[in-house]
């Protein structure tokens, strides 16, 4: 069974500059072991990245694979160092949480995660993001 899955990201940069991305696709979504797993397929062009989101009551973790393969790790109040390996190189990104929030109802999931982001002194900025996945 496939379940829609929404991810709305308002990416802020130093100077208060805002881009929306909004990504619509069907995945799965899995509840195993205190985890909810949201597994989806993205294809730009001729490249496929498989994803995993795994959120857990401390922690999201961002999981791809294929054309770029990196793991992200989000726990509140702690700064991350991720690598993001992609064709065109690998980019450490350092990732600091603010907050983030999960309702886990009978019908949807929605998570909202707000961290700051650096990659590498090329970009420095604020992100936050809901997911939202119907059952």
């Amino acid at each position: 069974m496939s379940n829609k899955i929404i991810i709305k990201t308002k990416q802020y940069d130093v100077d208060g500059n805002m881009d929306t991305i909004e990504l619509k696709v069907y995945g799965k979504l899995i509840e195993k072991n205190d985890s909810i797993y949201i597994k989806y397929n993205q294809r730009e062009e001729d490249m496929e990245v498989k994803n995993t989101i795994k959120i857990s009551k401390d922690c999201i973790k961002v999981i791809k694979s294929g054309s770029v393969n990196s793991t992200m790790t989000f726990v509140k109040g702690e700064k991350h160092t991720n690598r993001y390996a992609t064709p065109q190189g690998i980019f450490l990104i350092d990732t600091k949480v603010n907050d983030f929030k999960i309702s886990n109802g009978e019908k949807k999931l929605e998570v909202h995660l707000d961290y700051m982001i650096e990659i590498q002194n090329m970009f420095a900025g604020r992100n936050k993001i809901v997911i939202k996945a119907e059952k």
